[in-house]
């Protein structure tokens, strides 16, 4: 983020970010990111500091945020769920926020097979199918019609390369993000949660693993 677009957002978002910004600043963190629910700062690669600033004041977003904490809490045998380390209320500026210190993580990379492989399996994870149902789909020309790609003509392709040359890395690694994505979905219905699992509530480890970070929303018409 440029130094203008820095100053904008501050600007924008009013006391409580500037007393924020200020106090992470002279910690050496800097503003990384931000989103319609949270802001993130990072001071190096070890972990970030996210704090919940939702343009929506009905509180339903951290109550959202606190159901995925709780669920990750309970599934740390899940690798493809982010490392929480803490999270914590804090007073800033008169009001209580969230904040989360949590590993830090990478966006996946654009028009790659792995954002593709996030796009097309959240899809799947609403319908009820197998992963063993979807596996044709995966290496069909049709299937990547509609995803907005300059590659997406070669996707089909590119995915059957994967799978041939990464062979059961590849099926062990779609299919347990495939099942953790139906758990998740399955979970937020229950709660009667929006699904939100877009190629941007996906990241990567350094190492390459994808890591789910913000599967629902707080649908208008949800129980919480």
């Amino acid at each position: 983020m440029r130094a203008n677009e820095f100053a904008v957002d501050e600007a924008a978002t009013g006391p409580a970010f500037k007393e924020i910004a200020a106090h992470l600043k002279s910690l050496g963190y800097k503003h990384i990111g931000s989103g319609a629910d949270a802001r993130v700062w990072a001071k190096d690669t070890s972990h970030v500091i996210k704090i919940l600033m939702p343009d929506d004041p009905s509180g339903h977003a951290e109550k959202v945020f606190k159901k995925f904490y709780e669920f990750c809490e309970n599934h740390p045998e899940i690798s493809c769920l982010p490392i929480f380390n803490e999270m914590n209320t804090i007073d800033i500026a008169g009001e209580d926020y969230i904040q989360i210190d949590m590993e830090h993580l990478q966006p996946i990379k654009k028009n790659s097979v792995e954002e593709a492989m996030v796009w097309i399996l959240s899809d799947y994870a609403v319908t009820g199918e197998t992963w063993q149902q979807i596996l044709p789909s995966l290496t069909d020309p049709e299937t990547w019609k509609f995803f907005s790609s300059p590659i997406s003509s070669k996707m089909a392709k590119l995915i059957d390369n994967a799978m041939t040359h990464k062979g059961v890395t590849f099926y062990k690694t779609y299919a347990t993000l495939f099942n953790v994505m139906k758990l998740l979905y399955q979970s937020g219905k229950i709660n009667k949660f929006g699904w939100d699992l877009h190629t941007e509530n996906v990241m990567q480890r350094s190492n390459g693993e994808l890591v789910i970070v913000d599967p629902w929303f707080a649908n208008s018409k949800g129980s919480i």
